[in-house]
């Protein structure tokens, strides 16, 4: 990582214009979708830092995806403002993932953030 990268996210972290959320999902296993969650993560713009995922074998299986990423949409200085587009930006996340996902909302298991 150059040593700019570095200090411009070190800065942005002690700023408070970055944060990091921990997406949990607990689905029905289907063919391709890891690949939609992290397309769908990319198109929101947010940067995968790590990625794990589990399925026992056998027909239908519960796929276990746990996703660490990185969003810099917070530039807002005004803390109450802030709080709110928190918020805003998790259920925005917690969508996409439900569209990407593609499941009913029965099947769709657990979405969770921490």
């Amino acid at each position: 990582m150059p040593s700019d990268t570095y200090y411009s996210r070190k800065d942005n972290i002690e700023a408070n214009k970055v944060i990091f959320l921990c997406i949990q999902i607990q689905c029905k296993s289907t063919w391709g979708l890891i690949p939609k969650i992290i397309s769908s993560l990319a198109s929101l713009k947010l940067e995968v830092i790590d990625n794990r995922s589990w399925h026992p074998r056998g027909v239908d299986s519960t796929l276990m995806t746990e996703i660490f990423v990185e969003d810099d949409f917070f530039l807002c200085e005004d803390e109450l403002e802030k709080g709110r587009f928190v918020e805003d930006r998790i259920a925005e996340v917690n969508d996409k993932m439900v569209n990407a996902i593609r499941q009913p909302v029965r099947l769709a298991g657990h979405l969770f953030f921490c």
